[in-house]
């Protein structure tokens, strides 16, 4: 019989046999990752490696060994949950080489260091909910703050509208290119990953997102990954068309999702949680210097949660801006104290205009600087505020007179305002709870299959009195 018992120094997961159950016990920075009973060290190295020893008549694994990774990952390689990974600087996955990474594998990141697989290469980090992959920071719990190393990215070979696009973070300019023709091309595998305290500088005045997606395709898989207090975006979306399912975004800095460079892809089940630092929930961006730019961003997502920082943020819950539109439905946008939607720039607004921009199905609520005030809500840019057009004077127009409020207030939507969804903790930094009690985020039409998950028949990223898919897996550590 197997069973995995965490190190909770490490958070690494070790494997073991069970002989007898005897509970887990902790001394000081030991902690017992077997309850095998044991005469001498060599009973214990079978079970549980050459770092086991017998410890009144137990096997003891009091901490595993760390290695050092830097430079470039040249052939294929595995990365075992047995030895806590450290990157000491920005490590590159060569083009076809291909890094695996073992469920229960802890990855720690040194200041200025990141992981980066490059156009042609691919990573697989497959872990589960009893054993996730888990990236973080290597300072002690505790010390531990956003920025601290720079964080993960995936470079691929799907078409992007920017030409010879590059990441900007390898010093050269070469290994920094993305993007291409093929739109079905494979990244890799994300599964049960959670990346944490990353955002950080790693070049220069550059600095990474949490989790960057560069011209990856739909080949890529990428289901259950968290992206916790990073500091800058999240999840980072540049082009391509990989499909994002049961992401979980929480405390970024700036963005939540950043979608540019033509994204078109598909996302279901995605959470994000604001704090005072961050801005917009998801930003969609086309191509800030040619907004109108092809392959034009245009996404799907359903079944989406946005939470704000209702006490003392400045967020929003959705920006669109400069040629950037998509399709979002079946959501909740909850808390944040500027608007729900902003339109920005004339280009966005045109289409919006020619019905190419959607945020339907959606409830909003608690939304606006003065709702905790007492005030009415405030969900979108009012007359001679930023997006929309004072009457009188003509002036405050950024988004071609496209009314934010008369549009997506349109009953072509069925968008619902002013019900509270009934998520009292949803604001918790440290133990959310996002499943929503309202019996009007039930009984929506269901998503379109094959393409989505048909289940998800209501409003938010969770079903109304499940047990939540962030379960088991994800963490909220503060530092």
């Amino acid at each position: 019989m197997h069973r995995y018992v965490k190190d909770f120094k490490t958070g690494v997961v070790g494997r073991v046999v069970l002989t007898s159950l005897l509970g887990l016990v902790m001394s000081g920075c030991t902690v017992l990752t077997s309850f095998n009973e044991c005469d001498v060290d060599a009973d214990c190295a079978p079970l549980q490696g050459d770092g086991a020893v017998c410890s009144a008549g137990i096997c003891e694994v009091s901490e595993l060994p760390r290695v050092d990774v830097s430079g470039v990952i040249s052939t294929d390689t595995l990365w075992t949950a047995d030895k806590v990974w450290v990157l000491k600087d920005i490590v590159t996955v060569s083009p076809s080489v291909q890094l695996t990474i073992e469920a229960g594998t802890t990855i720690v990141g040194d200041r200025h260091s990141a992981l980066v697989v490059r156009s042609g290469g691919r990573l697989i980090a497959r872990g589960s909910r009893e054993l996730p992959i888990v990236f973080s920071s290597s300072k002690d719990e505790g010390q531990r703050k956003s920025g601290d190393w720079g964080g993960v990215a995936l470079l691929g070979r799907a078409s992007v509208n920017r030409p010879n696009a590059t990441l900007n973070i390898l010093p050269n300019q070469e290994d920094s290119q993305f993007g291409g023709g093929d739109d079905a091309w494979n990244c890799g595998v994300l599964e049960y990953v959670r990346i944490e305290f990353a955002g950080g500088q790693v070049e220069g005045e550059e600095a990474l997102n949490g989790l960057t997606f560069a011209g990856c395709g739909s080949g890529t898989s990428v289901d259950y990954v968290q992206i916790h207090y990073g500091d800058d975006d999240g999840l980072e979306l540049f082009g391509g068309t990989v499909n994002i399912n049961h992401i979980l975004v929480t405390r970024p800095q700036d963005d939540g999702v950043d979608i540019d460079l033509g994204w078109r892809g598909r996302g279901q089940f995605i959470a994000v949680q604001m704090d005072a630092g961050g801005d917009n929930a998801i930003e969609v961006d086309n191509l800030g210097e040619d907004p109108l730019a092809t392959p034009l961003t245009d996404f799907q997502i359903y079944n989406y949660t946005l939470i704000g920082d209702r006490d003392f943020g400045h967020s929003r819950g959705i920006t669109f801006k400069a040629g950037g539109t998509g399709s979002l439905s079946h959501g909740i946008i909850l808390g944040h104290r500027l608007e729900a939607i902003d339109v920005f720039g004339v280009d966005s607004g045109n289409l919006a205009l020619m019905d190419r921009m959607e945020v339907a199905r959606t409830l909003f609520y608690d939304i606006g600087p003065d709702v905790a005030m007492g005030q009415p809500a405030q969900y979108f840019p009012v007359a001679g505020q930023e997006g929309e057009v004072d009457p009188e004077t003509m002036t405050g127009d950024d988004d071609n007179g496209l009314s934010e409020s008369e549009f997506f207030r349109s009953s072509k939507f069925n968008n619902i305002f002013d019900v509270d969804p009934l998520m009292p903790d949803a604001h918790d930094l440290l133990a959310p709870n996002f499943l929503p009690a309202v019996v009007t985020s039930t009984g929506q039409p269901a998503p379109p299959s094959p393409e989505f998950n048909p289940i998800g028949v209501y409003l938010g990223a969770f079903s109304p009195g499940s047990i939540p898919w962030t379960d088991g897996w994800a963490s909220f550590p503060g530092s």
